[in-house]
């Protein structure tokens, strides 16, 4: 399932841990069509609350489909991969014009198991 961006609007990068841990460090790359990370990638998560976890740096200007990957790390430097929770992987396709109505945002519950369940959130 692909996600719907417009051109110019946010990516609201979104994780949510299944067992609520507030005390990690995910961060999401972000790659382009062609497979190459784009301008700032990869972006640290902020948690908010419960273990969800976002952040909304990147604006895409240019049309097409982006992925973005998230691992949780143990460490503030990113060094240490969390082994209790497994790589999730949103997709977004980016179209329209700057200004749209808004993206929707994917939430990804991630499981011990490597399970990956998703939920779809509109925003107007």
């Amino acid at each position: 399932m692909s996600i719907p961006v417009d051109v110019g609007d946010p990516i609201r990068l979104r994780l949510q841990l299944f067992n609520g841990a507030s005390t990690l460090f995910p961060r999401a790359a972000i790659y382009d069509e062609a497979g190459a990370s784009v301008t700032g990638s990869p972006f640290a998560l902020t948690h908010l609350a419960g273990g969800l976890y976002e952040n909304d740096a990147f604006i895409p200007l240019l049309a097409g489909q982006y992925d973005a990957s998230y691992v949780v790390y143990t460490d503030a430097a990113f060094t240490i991969e969390s082994s209790l929770y497994a790589r999730a992987l949103d997709v977004f396709t980016v179209g329209g014009s700057a200004g749209g109505s808004g993206a929707e945002v994917l939430t990804a519950i991630i499981f011990s198991d490597e399970t990956l369940t998703a939920t779809l959130e509109c925003e107007d």
